[in-house]
């Protein structure tokens, strides 16, 4: 909070490391409850976004990032196009599919849609909230998981080949206010209405009015 203006002043942090001879990487010092945007890149690799976030009560997170060769990988010289054939196959796009189920508050939901983020691939959970999403690369993927009503979700997993089991996702229904019913009521005498707004003199007495003098009636 800035002093003199009273405005809150953004600071964005971040960190940028290298993983070891093994892979491994830790990152220290990592906000909890809120959401960290993390990037892996490699040359010759495609790259990974995703978000993730370290609960308070937990204080750590594990995350493992598997990256798939890019459009790079396959341009290789001849010499070692031979060597490196089937990894391109096994890691190339379209190999792998995930299946799973999502839950609402009173059981399997219907009609949610999982998608994998950054792109069109898309599918809708069946009357049983299952789904399956094939046409995926042999890497890490971000599915975002949404429905009318209830609160978006993300998962980051780890593709390999084949058919991947994901497990159970539960989305948590938002509050929703009741419907808004709106009565209309015809006008009898629209042009006594007009005159009435649009008059700069007399009176104009409406059934109201008139009930309101209790009139007396003669036969």
């Amino acid at each position: 909070m800035d002093r003199a203006t009273l405005r809150t002043i953004e600071t964005p942090r971040g960190v940028e490391l290298k993983t070891d001879s093994l892979g491994r990487f830790r990152v220290c010092g990592v906000s909890t409850d809120v959401f960290v945007a993390m990037r892996a890149s490699l040359d010759s690799y495609r790259e990974v976004q995703l978000q993730l976030s370290v609960m308070e009560a937990e204080g750590v997170r594990r995350q493992n990032i598997a990256l798939a060769r890019g459009a790079r990988a396959r341009d290789s010289t001849a010499a070692s196009a031979s060597v490196t054939s089937s990894a391109h196959r096994a890691l190339g796009d379209g190999t792998a599919s995930v299946r799973g189920i999502v839950f609402g508050g009173a059981g399997p939901l219907p009609r949610a849609q999982v998608q994998r983020a950054g792109d069109s691939t898309a599918t809708t959970t069946d009357s049983l909230g299952r789904y399956q999403l094939a046409g995926l690369s042999i890497d890490t993927q971000v599915l975002d998981v949404r429905r009318l009503g209830y609160l978006p979700r993300q998962l980051t997993l780890v593709v390999r080949p084949g058919e991947n089991s994901v497990p159970d996702l539960y989305l948590t229904s938002v509050a929703t206010l009741d419907t808004t019913r709106v009565f209309g009521r015809s006008n009898r005498y629209p042009e006594f209405e007009r005159r009435a707004r649009n008059s700069s003199f007399g009176r104009f007495l409406r059934a109201e009015d008139i009930a309101r003098k209790k009139p007396a009636t003669h036969q």
